[in-house]
C-alpha cells in the first residue's frame, strides 16, 4: 500500500499540529523524577491530552501520549543530522 500525497500531506499537518501543542510543555522533557517534576509532568499531559483530543478529535490515554513523545525523542535522536534539517523540528528544543 502507498499513501497517496494527501494521506502524506495529512500526516506532516498532524504531526506539526501535535508538535505545537507539546512545544507549550517544556517540562514533560525534563528527566528528573522528583515528586513536584512528576506533578508537573501529569498536569502537562493532562493538558495536552485535552488538546489533542479537541485538535484531532481522537481519544488518547497519558500512557498513549508518553509512548508518542518517547517515540518521537528516540526518531529524533536516530535522525540526527537529518531530524535538524526537518522544518518542524528546527528549533524545537529537546532534553536529552
Amino acid at each position: 500500500m502507498s499513501d497517496t500525497e494527501e494521506d502524506v500531506g495529512k500526516k506532516g499537518e498532524d504531526l506539526s499540529l501535535f508538535m505545537d501543542i507539546i512545544k507549550k510543555f517544556p517540562v514533560i522533557f525534563k528527566k528528573s523524577m522528583l515528586p513536584e517534576s512528576r506533578q508537573k509532568k501529569s498536569a502537562a499531559f493532562a493538558n495536552i491530552r485535552e488538546k489533542y483530543e479537541k485538535g484531532f478529535g481522537v481519544p488518547i490515554t497519558e500512557a498513549q501520549l508518553i509512548k508518542k513523545v518517547s517515540n518521537m525523542k528516540t526518531r529524533f535522536k536516530k535522525d540526527g543530522k537529518q531530524a535538524h534539517k526537518d522544518e518542524r523540528l528546527s528549533g524545537f528544543v529537546w532534553d536529552l
